[in-house]
């Protein structure tokens, strides 16, 4: 896989999960990596993985809250700084949200879960638009099947997605239109376990940031889902799902029989609330 040697790559929510391991898989085919996350500590183990892989010059660390307009575009004006360039840019910074929209305390909830999820994003690649049409680059967001279906107790969640897929899908069609050359890929990575144990963050109903343990059932390891969405940046897809079995089809399914996937997502997310181990995140 040539076509990532020397090119310089920025991963957001690269702390961990799929956002680290396409930073090892990345360094290992030669690419310039900038690793970004809240956690300047956890991104420092990261990069010695990486590191292990490329050059250690390559490998770099820069601290930013995608949340905040001005620490993306910090993110992009460092990158090119340390690179002089920006090839790919892999969106993968994210947080999830529980909660029935009754009992949401306050929709302050929804704006913290779209400040991560869709401004996040499109913050950082307005900031590096220019640079990556100048090197006919590649923008990789990572959506969710929650971006084309529905998930009861996750409406902020499932919202959030689903304005990041409009947005992915709008820019592309803008982006060909000019002929600049680069491309938008729309990643579901399908449901995931960290092997490192890490649980999932998510927004409570009072705003606060909490953490869950997750289950390997019905789940592939975040290591292997990484290789194939590395696959499909290289093909340089449109979009790519990596959710397993009739997941896969349920977008299609809300358009032939909505009311059947309605019942399913109910009786799936009932069985699926996150347990008593829950419990509240620092920062």
């Amino acid at each position: 896989m040539a076509e990532f040697s020397g090119k310089v790559v920025i991963i957001t929510g690269a702390s961990q999960g799929l956002g680290e391991h396409l930073a090892v898989l990345l360094a290992n085919l030669g690419a310039k990596v900038v690793l970004s996350s809240r956690r300047v500590e956890a991104l420092e183990t990261v990069a010695e993985k990486c590191r292990a892989k490329g050059s250690s010059g390559d490998i770099q660390v820069v601290k930013a809250d995608v949340a905040k307009k001005e620490e993306c575009e910090h993110l992009i004006a460092e990158t090119k700084r340390l690179f002089t360039r920006v090839d790919v840019l892999v969106a993968n910074a994210g947080i999830n949200q529980r909660g029935n929209v009754v009992d949401i305390a306050d929709t302050e909830a929804f704006r913290t879960v779209f400040n991560v999820n869709f401004f996040g994003a499109v913050d950082c690649i307005k900031a590096c638009l220019p640079d990556l049409i100048e090197s006919k680059g590649l923008i990789v967001g990572i959506s969710s099947l929650a971006g084309r279906a529905l998930v009861p107790g996750s409406s902020g969640y499932c919202a959030s997605k689903y304005a990041l897929e409009g947005f992915l899908n709008s820019l592309r069609a803008e982006l060909k239109a000019d002929n600049t050359g680069v491309d938008v890929l729309v990643v579901d990575p399908g449901e995931m376990y960290h092997e490192d144990g890490a649980g999932r963050q998510y927004v409570g109903t009072e705003n606060q940031l909490m953490q869950a343990p997750l289950n390997r059932k019905g789940r592939q390891s975040s290591a292997a889902v990484a290789h194939k969405v590395l696959a499909s940046m290289v093909k340089r897809e449109r979009y790519f799902s990596a959710s397993l079995g009739i997941k896969r089809w349920v977008p299609l399914l809300m358009n032939l029989v909505p009311a059947f996937v309605e019942r399913k997502a109910i009786a799936f997310v009932s069985s699926k609330q996150y347990p008593d181990g829950a419990k509240p995140q620092a920062g």
